[in-house]
Parts: C-alpha cells; structure tokens; sequence
C-alpha cells in the first residue's frame, strides 16, 4: 500500500501546477478559469462512479490543500458545525447561485464565463485557506459542492473494512485522515462506512497491522 500513496503524492505534485497557474493568472488569462469547470465536471462523473475518490486524488486543488497547505495548518480537529448536512446543503445551493448570477450578467461572453469561474474558484481557495490556517488544511472540502455532491451520489460505492480482531486501538490510521474521520473507533462488523472517505488510503498505508483495505459496496 505504501506503493500506492506513492504514486498519489506524485500525481497530486503533477497536478498541483494547474491549479497553482489557474489561480495566481486566471484574473488576467480569463480561458484559465476553464480549468474549474473541467475539475467540477471531473468530479462529478467520478462522484456517481466512485464517491469522493476524485477529491482525494485527482483534484488539483486538493492537491494544493495535501501537499502545501498542510505544511502550515495546526491540523485541529475539524468542527463539527462544518460537516452540518444544513450548512453543506446551504453552500451548494449559495455558491452554484452566486456562479450562475455571476455568469448571467454576460452570458455570450464566453471570456466571462472564464472569469466566472476563477472567481468564484478564488473566492473558495481564500476560505479554505482561512480554514486551513484556523483549522485543519482540508476542513474546506466539507463544504465544497462537488464534495458533497459525490459524498451523496456516490459515498456509499465503497468502504473501508478492517479486521478488528487484531486492531490494536493505535488510531494512527485516524490520526492520519485527511478528513478527520474517525476510522479504527468507528469499525461495526469490520466495516467502516463513511460517505466522505476520500479513498486517499492514508489510513491503510498507516496501519502498522495491515489490517485495512478500500471494497467495494
């Protein structure tokens, strides 16, 4: 296992480029802001497929949140107001409203569009950033729409399992979850069901015991 999250850390290095670029030139090279929908729609697909599978390894911006952000996080507990189904729901709703309004107001400029959605991709990045420093460095992905969109079409498409007869109650593998999930302390039946696993396999790669593995559902 220790292999795969080899192979995430450097896909996530590769990838964090693109959104380092988008970011810092999409206010003046307004195609950049391609980028987001491009990430959103990559997300979407792979959240009726796989959960959040594309969050913990194909998003350029959770790329950014793993490999830099975390350097500089206190890495607190994530509270539990922003894991709130009300406040996700209310997040989606907003920020989809806000990009739609925003693209209205010149909807044949296709430059516009672009420009949208940096916008609205720099808006969310200075938020997770906020949260990051204050909190955890991927506190924001519990509000982010794609997030919870996949979390809720396809969170429950796979699962990690785990055999909790030679669990030794370390928590390492909750220690290092992006998402502060609770993994080890969670377990029924040698299950661990949670829609907003990332499928980073941090957790597995973790275990000193070898005794976690992502199936499927």
């Amino acid at each position: 296992m220790a292999m795969k999250n080899n192979k995430r850390s450097r896909r996530q290095w590769l990838l964090l480029p693109i959104f380092v670029v988008a970011f810092s030139l999409g206010w003046k090279y307004h195609w950049l802001g391609f980028v987001v929908p491009i990430a959103m729609l990559v997300g979407m697909v792979g959240g009726l497929l796989r959960g959040r599978y594309v969050c913990g390894n194909l998003c350029p911006r959770g790329a950014f949140l793993d490999r830099i952000l975390s350097k500089a996080s206190p890495k607190k507990d994530i509270p539990a107001f922003l894991r709130h189904p009300y406040l996700r729901a209310f997040m989606f709703v907003f920020l989809i409203g806000i990009l739609t309004l925003q693209i209205s107001k010149d909807p044949q400029n296709l430059m516009h569009w672009g420009f949208s959605f940096w916008l609205i991709c720099f808006v969310t990045t200075i938020l997770a950033l906020m949260l990051g420093f204050i909190w955890h460095y991927r506190a924001w992905c519990y509000l982010c729409p794609i997030g919870s969109f996949s979390a809720l079409v396809g969170g429950h498409k796979r699962f990690l399992a785990i055999d909790e007869e030679r669990c030794k109650g370390c928590l390492l593998c909750e220690n290092v979850c992006p998402l502060n999930l609770k993994v080890a302390s969670k377990a029924n039946n040698n299950e661990i069901k949670n829609r907003d696993c990332l499928q980073c396999l941090e957790c597995v790669d973790s275990c000193p015991k070898r005794i976690l593995e992502l199936r499927k559902n």
